[in-house]
């Protein structure tokens, strides 16, 4: 047995076999089952797919054909091919499993690090383990910041209250007691409840209720899994490559009875293989590349450069969630100002008096920056601070966000003085003032906050010793004793932060209890765009506010910072919020996107955020937003090369088809281009970062799941063009030939026009800003893999025996050279497209 931090009581908890004894009678807690790897990519999977399964069976084809064909070459060529089909089968196979493969390492160990773990007593020593593995029985351990990972009897507690807003939707803290309370009870005081946070103590409990035996799962249901396997996206991308692939195994019946020669004279065997064959190479033209492995591995992609910056995803559903950002809350103070203040100016007609004030209205253990900056200052000026604390408390008075001031009640010189300071809106009705000093004062407070400065108003009041204190700073008469201006310095980082987001496509939205003039002098100071404040007491009234211009939220509660977040996402924004500490955890999981920013987060806080970060710079938010977004730029420029890939292919085939005669389009090119070329076209925006410095804009599509036909536009006009060169290679090249040197020469112009057109569409595309700007970003991968492409090319039609393994042969120069021109001028289009919409989002943001 062993005791927990400095209870009384020693507790043994649960062996390990009772523990999974206690599995298996109540199951796992969670509202389904413990979330493993068995969700995760099959290998199998690869050897179902409909273009490997084409591949081998066009392969299987060729051998046999090879093996029981009669011609006079004995049916070497049908077997050659036919091998390297199989190599080909073998290389596209090796190729999703060892993409996925690495996706699953991956993705399986950010889940891991994102799991909440819990302190629970196991084998007499206290352990952490994940909340789905927490049993009946086990004995919790849980302190102020933490959520209630099941439903427990509390045994021990110490200082000890939980928020149940959940249950009751009241945020005041509920105390707690051990022992027993009443059995009719709604929510027992002697018990905590899964989905209720500890707002301050700890405690020692016993748990009762896990999984769907909890009260949440009785009153809620099932809580909704927020780590799913696959995006939003990817489940798209399966879902319309499920639809092609549909498609495709309709073309091999049509390219069958297309091809289909029936004569007496024709052996059978010949019959089948020149049926089946072409047909399969028609069909293979209608399935699109692999994309969502592809994608899957730019999201991956994306995961890894947020963790090389120190900032971790719980999953990589949340890269879609902040690429579709709108919104950016934000506090001012710790995010936009440091946290410390610095003493700036005063107005009073008693200087000495005015400080001594102030000193006795401030707390007792001063922590809030106001008080340090209050106290600091009058230690500078000669106040001995400790003389007058030193003086009788009778009462403290902590700030109450309605009435806006704090103070202290006490004993000085034997007379009771109430001495309190806060917001002068709040606390100049309360006291003594001429009319002449209030126009004073109101234009000096107004001149202080226009400059950025933090203003408190200090006032007093004696209270009779035959009075009893007053309840509230706002029952007493004060004697209003002047202002006191505070400044704080923005972080220098911020302006350059705040104009990355804007980039990003996200508004920055800033909260504060400050004034709404001194909130709109800071924010204009730091770039924050908005031509007006919305205070505190607007949200009160209810009133329908038009949010769209706001930047700044003005005198604001903790609990008005929901209702913000409500507004906001009514008005069709997608909120991303910053937060700290277990008390932001409502907001982060309120919001679209919470992002936990801390140097140590843990508890409740960690739980509830979709991103953690190891800082509190709010450069790490521009980070976040400008790697999602260049992020899914480059997936959808992945998508955009696929969706040209097989564009250009059906085009060409529905060509070929009507054109009758022997086709160009073989599985062997058809499965070259897959395994090879479309891939590594579809590569060259991996570690493209070309679009960090511009201005771009959210994806909301991606992130609902549906489909933006603009999107289309482009890769429809480009894979046009490189259909059209193809043709008219074709048409140029022919000259009435239809020798089988031809047709080798034919199929070798075919495979170098299309990979040349395919490779200058992505380099174009590496960047939104034109040509020029795709090119000078067009360095490192994309040219290694554009050379390594073009070389390969090369070999397959020049390089003697390599092509004729393949069926190629040297097509041309001049032919081939005039089809490539072709391919550079059919791109034209496209590009006047993209630049056109490049200059109308630039002016948009002029």
């Amino acid at each position: 047995m062993a005791r927990i931090s400095d209870f009384d009581n020693d507790y043994l908890g649960l062996d390990d076999a009772r523990a999974d004894d206690n599995i298996d009678l109540y199951g796992y807690n969670s509202d389904t089952k413990l979330d493993e790897q068995d969700k995760g990519y099959s290998p199998v999977r690869a050897f179902l797919n409909l273009r490997f399964l084409i591949m081998l069976a066009a392969a299987v084809l060729s051998l046999w054909y090879g093996v029981v064909s009669d011609s006079d070459d004995g049916g070497l060529p049908q077997m050659i091919t036919g091998g390297l089909m199989l190599l080909l089968c073998g290389g596209f196979a090796a190729e999703e499993i060892a993409k996925n493969t690495y996706c699953d390492r991956y993705f399986f160990e950010m889940k891991t690090r994102s799991k909440v773990e819990f302190r629970v007593m196991r084998n007499s020593e206290l352990t952490y383990i994940r909340r789905e593995l927490i049993v009946p029985d086990d004995i919790l351990y849980l302190q102020a910041g933490e959520s209630v990972p099941a439903d427990a009897h509390l045994l021990e507690i110490r200082g000890l209250t939980v928020d149940e807003s959940v249950f009751t939707g009241d945020k005041t803290p509920v105390s707690k007691f051990t022992g027993a309370d009443s059995e009719r009870e709604e929510l027992k005081k002697s018990c905590i409840y899964k989905g209720s946070k500890i707002v301050s103590g700890e405690l020692v409990a016993r748990v009762t209720g896990t999984g769907v035996d909890t009260r949440y799962f009785k009153e809620f249901g099932a809580v909704h899994a927020s780590d799913e396997y696959y995006t939003t996206f990817e489940r798209l991308i399966m879902r319309v490559s499920g639809i092609f692939s549909a498609v495709a195994a309709v073309m091999l019946f049509i390219g069958a009875f297309s091809f289909i020669t029936v004569s007496v004279d024709i052996p059978f065997i010949d019959t089948i293989y020149n049926t089946f064959y072409p047909a399969a190479a028609f069909a293979l033209c209608f399935i699109p590349a692999e994309t969502a492995s592809l994608v899957r591995l730019y999201y991956i992609r994306g995961a890894q450069k947020l963790e090389e910056k120190g900032i971790w995803i719980k999953n990589l559903r949340t890269i879609e969630h902040i690429n579709a950002a709108t919104c950016i809350l934000i506090d001012k103070n710790g995010m936009v100002t440091k946290k410390n203040m610095q003493f700036a100016d005063q107005l009073t007609q008693n200087p000495a008096m005015l400080a001594n004030i102030s000193v006795l209205a401030c707390s007792k253990t001063p922590d809030s920056p106001f008080d340090k900056a209050i106290i600091l200052n009058a230690s500078f000026n000669g106040r001995d601070t400790s003389e007058l604390t030193n003086n009788e408390l009778v009462r403290e008075y902590v700030f109450d966000e309605e009435e806006g001031g704090a103070g202290n009640l006490w004993i000085v010189g034997g007379a009771k003085l109430l001495c309190i300071k806060g917001a002068p809106e709040k606390l100049l009705p309360l006291c003594d003032v001429p009319n002449d000093m209030l126009y004073t004062v109101q234009n000096k407070q107004v001149s202080y906050s226009q400059q950025g400065y933090n203003v408190l108003a200090v006032a007093y009041a004696r209270i009779p010793d035959d009075m009893e204190p007053p309840e509230r700073i706002s029952e007493a008469h004060y004697s209003f004793m002047g202002l006191i201006a505070f400044e704080t310095q923005t972080k220098d980082y911020i302006p350059a932060a705040i104009l990355g987001c804007r980039k990003a496509g996200a508004r920055v939205v800033m909260t504060t209890g400050d004034s709404a003039e001194t909130a709109l002098a800071v924010a204009n100071k730091v770039g924050i765009r908005g031509d007006k404040a919305v205070t505190g007491d607007m949200l009160r009234s209810g009133e329908d506010i038009d949010l769209s211009g706001v930047g700044v939220f003005a005198r604001i509660t903790d609990g008005q910072k929901r209702d913000i977040i409500r507004r906001e996402q009514e008005n069709g924004e997608v909120v991303m919020i910053t937060g700290e500490t277990a008390a932001d955890s409502d907001l982060l999981e309120l919001a679209d996107i919470g992002v936990s920013i801390a140097s140590t987060v843990s508890g409740a806080a960690f739980e509830e955020a979709d991103v953690v970060v190891n800082n509190d710079s709010f450069e790490t938010v521009t980070d976040i937003m400008s790697v999602s977004r260049q992020a899914h730029l480059n997936i959808k420029r992945c998508i955009s090369t696929s969706l040209t890939a097989l564009g250009a292919l059906i085009i060409f085939a529905v060509f070929d088809l009507i054109m009758g005669g022997e086709p160009i389009v073989t599985p062997v090119i058809s499965s070259l281009l897959a395994v090879l070329f479309v891939p590594a076209a579809g590569f060259m925006f991996y570690e493209n970062v070309s679009d960090l410095r511009r201005f771009t804009e959210p994806s909301h599509y991606i992130s609902s799941g549906h489909i933006r036909k603009g999107f289309f536009v482009r890769p429809l006009i480009q894979s046009a063009g490189i259909a059209l060169a193809e043709i008219i290679y074709y048409l140029i090249s022919s000259g009435g030939e239809a020798s089988a040197d031809y047709i080798a020469s034919s199929r070798s112009g075919f495979l170098m026009v299309f990979v040349c057109g395919l490779l200058l569409t992505c380099v174009s595309n590496l960047s939104d800003a034109g040509i020029t700007e795709s090119l000078r970003s067009a360095r490192g991968l994309p040219l290694l893999i554009a050379g390594v492409s073009l070389a390969a090319v090369l070999v397959l039609i020049y390089v003697p025996v390599v092509n004729s393994l393949f069926g190629l042969a040297a097509p041309e120069i001049m032919s081939l050279i005039i089809a490539l021109l072709i391919t550079v001028i059919l791109q034209l289009p496209a590009e006047l497209l993209r630049m056109s919409l490049s200059k109308l989002k630039e002016s948009k943001e002029l």
